[in-house]
């Protein structure tokens, strides 16, 4: 008899467990599953046959980030990623910005964007870019109390190609959309 009412109280919590009442975008579930941060994000790109000049007000490339419809930028100091120097043609280069905060990678993360102020032009400033990825790092949280944990992943892998992106007077930005 006792292992019957045991075996019936068994069988009641495991249903009360595995029958989710909302679902799993839902409050209750969403509170259980571990929340992913971006706390750095590493750019590397490769120049393609137009070098990047650098060291001008309009010979570098920032970064930017779209955060809830609004861009902001990545480095505080508003330096490029190539911090004023000059990406020789078919050279790669490589810069992680760490953030002023963690940023949870949920829908509010929308986009990056690599932006320019060249003026173009046969004598102006242009520049190939034909290879880009665009990584992070950061950690997880379990609100279970599983402490943190270190997570890297990618928001973009560009394949190379004549010109991924040819950065002129006519185009200054280069958008990747994040996807969750």
């Amino acid at each position: 008899m006792a292992i019957a009412k045991y075996l019936a109280t068994l069988s009641f919590v495991a249903a009360a467990i595995f029958q989710p009442t909302q679902s799993l975008a839902g409050p209750v579930h969403a509170e259980m599953f571990d929340v992913p941060y971006v706390c750095s994000i590493t750019f590397t790109i490769r120049s393609g046959r137009d070098g990047l000049r650098g060291g001008e007000y309009d010979g570098d490339v920032y970064a930017n980030i779209e955060i809830a419809d609004h861009w902001y930028p990545l480095s505080r100091d508003r330096t490029g990623l190539n911090v004023g120097a000059r990406w020789a043609a078919w050279s790669t280069h490589s810069r992680t910005v760490v953030m002023p905060e963690c940023l949870a990678l949920d829908d509010r993360l929308q986009a990056i964007r690599l932006h320019t102020r060249f003026a173009g032009g046969v004598f102006g400033n242009n520049w190939d870019m034909i290879a880009l990825t665009i990584g992070w790092s950061g950690h997880m949280t379990s609100k279970r109390g599983g402490g943190l944990r270190t997570i890297t992943g990618y928001f973009y892998r560009g394949a190379r190609g004549p010109a991924l992106c040819r950065f002129s007077g006519e185009r200054h930005d280069f958008d990747v959309a994040i996807t969750h």
